[in-house]
């Protein structure tokens, strides 16, 4: 384990692509210029409560791990011990 912490105002995001129920993608729509130019920036995360619906912000606590891929690499892996809804944030994106 690497650290234990809290992620504020997360995007939760389920790949389509994921065949995994329990993982799923937190992080921020983040911009150095305007909205335009936005990128998605995240966490793969892991919990095993109820998971929330796609587009849904939350509050993570959660321990850092290290996490594996399907093809062996290594990932950064947030194990989630709380989830909490919130409504989204009045600007949801992070600038730079």
């Amino acid at each position: 384990d690497l650290g234990f912490g809290r992620l504020i105002r997360a995007f939760y995001h389920f790949p389509s692509h994921s065949k995994r129920q329990f993982i799923f993608y937190a992080g921020r729509y983040a911009a150095i210029c305007c909205a335009k130019d936005a990128q998605y920036i995240g966490f793969v995360a892991k919990y095993d409560g109820e998971i929330p619906k796609n587009g849904d912000w939350v509050i993570l606590e959660a321990r850092i791990a290290k996490g594996q891929r399907s093809d062996n690499k290594l990932v950064i892996l947030l194990v989630v011990n709380k989830l909490t809804k919130i409504e989204a944030p009045e600007d949801r994106f992070l600038y730079f």
